[in-house]
């Protein structure tokens, strides 16, 4: 539980001054601090004088004869207690804000004061130390409770008091949609450069009751893209080939032209989805398609595009298949090879591949996906085609993937920065495409990069903030279940930021 308490202090004008003060106390709960610093003891203690408290919702409580009153206002969301305090009658207020928060065996105490007057920011500053650090000491100490505590000032530069609160948060909320068969999968949220929560929720396949394991494996979908991007990126970087090369400069006989990398990369291409067309026409669906045959069949049959080049933004699977094909012929290596060359082994993804037509691999990690309710399902012919889709991994690897990209170990940060930015859409668009992420601002304008999939039953997301190197990765086996609730995860990833 994280108690708050809330002190209204009225002054009149002054130039005026914040003021921020930690501490921990180790061998306590919040409880135990929340009651030294209301008990009237402590605070006799503190004061000097006697103290009168009715410490409970809606109950009142005075201090030096009444100069200072107060009542404990109510519980807001089952988790904050807040108390308010009033200090006198004057025209102009400052707040001081208290908060208790819980980790292990210790509690960390936060109390950040606002607005207080230039000529008496010594005084009280000091008065606030010597409550806080006095009260609580006083109080374990003595004989009454006969209890030891060590209390120490903390670096509120250092202190991550919210690191049990947001992890709180995250294993309530998916724990809930686990218990309302609304989740089955792992979890993996980073901040920072530190993960800050992972869990599994649920088995790894329905039949066997396999628990699922933070190393399990699951495809990703149109995750894959950003790979696929990547890919593409790190040959522009090398200057092998340029983001404005048309198709036919790698592929001559291609029908459509006027059609760039870049079109590709950020769905302005026009092209039609290549899964639907194939299915319609391929004849023996226990032959894998390869990315090869797609393209013959569009060399082809040329079938109608569904728009001209750069008319509109359009979502393709096509064009990225296109780019993984373009990836082979640009470096003279199989896509899935180049992958693991050249992001997985340099980032120390151990248990990520790209799908192989001809050996199909299975982890012993993998995780069975789920179609239609309890469906399992199976790769089919269009899993031979990759670059849309194809890659497998687990939440581990993928924070390795986005800690690599913060760190700049596979591409140079203003090559990537391409990726980031909006190219789909108009940059006015709420939701915008770059090259294999989506991007969105959220309503405090915190730039938001992230991309889902889905795949026979696996469905991932994978979101990042690159103002704290956030990365959250979610990733299910099983289809028609909830989605995942974007802004709120953000809220608790800002817990921290927000001010009382």
């Amino acid at each position: 539980m994280l108690f708050f308490s809330s002190i209204h202090i009225y002054f009149a004008d002054f130039t005026m001054k914040d003021f921020t003060y930690k501490l921990k106390i180790k061998e306590a709960t919040p409880e135990d601090v929340y009651n030294a610093l209301t008990n009237p003891f402590a605070i006799e203690l503190w004061s000097g004088y006697p103290a009168v408290m009715e410490m409970k919702k809606g109950g009142a409580f005075s201090l030096w004869e009444g100069d200072i009153t107060g009542k404990v206002v109510d519980f807001i969301n089952n988790e904050y207690l807040c108390q308010e305090w009033f200090f006198g009658e004057r025209e102009e207020s400052s707040i001081a804000t208290i908060k208790l928060f819980p980790q292990k065996n210790e509690t960390y105490l936060v109390l950040e004061h606002t607005n207080i007057p230039d000529e008496d920011y010594e005084n009280i500053t000091e008065g606030w130390k010597e409550y806080y650090l006095g009260a609580i000491k006083r109080f374990f100490e003595s004989s009454k409770n006969n209890r030891q505590s060590v209390v120490t000032e903390q670096d509120s530069d250092t202190l991550d008091i919210y690191l049990a609160s947001k992890q709180r948060a995250f294993d309530t909320y998916f724990s809930d949609l686990f218990h309302k068969h609304m989740f089955n999968g792992n979890v993996l949220i980073a901040q920072k450069g530190e993960v800050l929560f992972q869990k599994s929720y649920g088995v790894s396949n329905f039949r066997s009751k396999k628990p699922l394991k933070l190393d399990g494996v699951f495809q990703l979908g149109s995750v894959s893209k950003q790979f696929t991007a990547v890919s593409i990126l790190q040959l522009y970087e090398q200057n092998k080939l340029q983001l404005n090369d048309s198709i036919q400069k790698f592929f001559p006989d291609f029908p459509y032209k006027n059609i760039s990398v870049h079109d590709l990369l950020c769905h302005r291409s026009g092209l039609m989805n290549y899964i639907y067309y194939c299915d319609e026409i391929w004849q023996d669906k226990l032959v894998p398609l390869q990315n090869d045959s797609v393209i013959q069949i569009l060399t082809d049959s040329f079938p109608t595009p569904y728009y001209p080049p750069n008319k509109r933004f359009d979502y393709s699977n096509t064009g990225y298949m296109l780019l993984a094909s373009i990836v082979e012929k640009v470096s003279n290596t199989p896509f899935r090879e180049y992958v693991k060359k050249n992001i997985f082994e340099p980032l120390g993804m151990k248990n990520s591949y790209v799908y192989n037509h001809k050996y199909p691999f299975k982890s012993p990690n993998l995780v069975t996906g789920y179609e239609y309710g309890f469906i399992e399902a199976n790769p089919d012919f269009l899993d031979g085609a990759v670059g849309d889709k194809g890659v497998y991994s687990t939440v581990y690897d993928l924070w390795l993937w986005d800690k690599g990209l913060y760190d700049n170990k596979i591409i140079k940060k203003e090559t990537l920065d391409l990726a980031f930015q909006p190219h789909g859409k108009k940059k006015s668009a709420k939701v915008n495409y770059g090259y294999g992420w989506r991007l969105y601002y959220s309503e405090d304008s915190t730039k938001v990069i992230y991309h889902a999939g889905w795949w026979h039953g696996y469905n991932a997301l994978i979101m990042r903030l690159e103002h704290d190197t956030s990365t959250v990765v979610v990733l299910k086996n099983k289809s028609n279940q909830s989605n995942i609730d974007q802004a709120y995860l953000l809220e608790v990833l800002k817990l921290d930021k927000e001010k009382p």
